[in-house]
């Protein structure tokens, strides 16, 4: 740091302060970097799961549509075709239903504050008031 006391500094109260407050601004600057290091990287986790998601919904996509298909005409050899359909298309909604829900309450779930910086500002503040009292 630029004002590191010793015994014998004979430097005045304004001189302190204005060292108290360059310190406190590059903390803010240090703090400030972290966050935004840590927010990239939270993005970055986000981005490649979301990735890997799409990909999985799609194939996922296909593999429902062909195993739909095959629910249909196995239904149909005991039912009707349209009543086949009906009963696997409620199933299906169903199913739909309950993903969309438990989907919704995970993603509200998401806290996006970075944890970490708000620790260290807090420690900071307190740090900052601590050192302007034994002045």
């Amino acid at each position: 740091m630029t004002g590191e006391l010793h015994p014998n500094d004979r430097r005045s109260l304004g001189e302190l302060t204005g060292d108290l407050l360059t310190n406190a601004q590059e903390i803010v600057r240090d703090e400030v970097r972290l966050a935004k290091a840590e927010i990239r990287q939270e993005i970055k986790t986000a981005i490649r799961g979301a990735a890997m998601l799409i990909a999985g919904a799609v194939l996922g996509l296909f593999a429902l549509g062909l195993a739909l298909a095959t629910a249909v005409i196995a239904l149909a050899i005991v039912l009707d075709l349209w009543l086949a359909a009906l009963l696997v298309t409620i199933a299906m909604a169903t199913v739909a239903v309950i993903l969309l829900l438990v989907g919704r309450s995970r993603i509200q779930e998401v806290d996006p504050k970075p944890e970490e910086t708000v620790a260290s500002v807090k420690e900071t503040v307190e740090w900052t008031k601590q050192q302007a009292q034994r002045r």
